[in-house]
C-alpha cells in the first residue's frame, strides 16, 4: 500500500522544459486569482470599516478619531460585523 502511495505522487520529467513551465502556471493560475479575489475583499471591507468608523466618530478628538479608524481597519471584518450588529440591528445611533 506504501508503494501504491508513492506511485500516485511520483512526477515523471517531460521531455522538454516548456511543457513543465506550462504544467505549473496552468495549475498555479486557480490559486492567484483565488488569492487576488480575496485580497481585493480584505480590501473592500477594510474600507468599509475605515468609512464607516470615521464617520461614526465625528465627535471625537481627531487623534482619537483617526486612532480608533486604523484600529477599525486592521480588525475590519470584526467591526462590521459590531457595526451591523450595534448600530443597525439595535438602532443605536451614531
Amino acid at each position: 500500500m506504501d508503494n501504491q502511495r508513492i506511485n500516485e505522487y511520483q512526477i515523471t520529467k517531460p521531455e522538454s522544459n516548456d511543457s513543465l513551465i506550462d504544467v505549473k502556471n496552468k495549475n498555479n493560475t486557480n490559486g492567484k486569482v483565488k488569492l487576488s479575489l480575496l485580497v481585493l475583499l480584505r480590501i473592500f471591507i477594510m474600507v468599509v470599516a475605515a468609512i464607516l468608523c470615521w464617520t461614526c466618530n465625528t465627535n471625537e478628538n481627531i487623534y482619537m478619531r483617526i486612532l480608533y479608524t486604523v484600529l477599525a481597519v486592521v480588525f475590519a471584518e470584526f467591526y462590521v460585523l459590531y457595526y451591523s450588529f450595534y448600530h443597525v440591528f439595535m438602532g443605536v445611533k451614531c
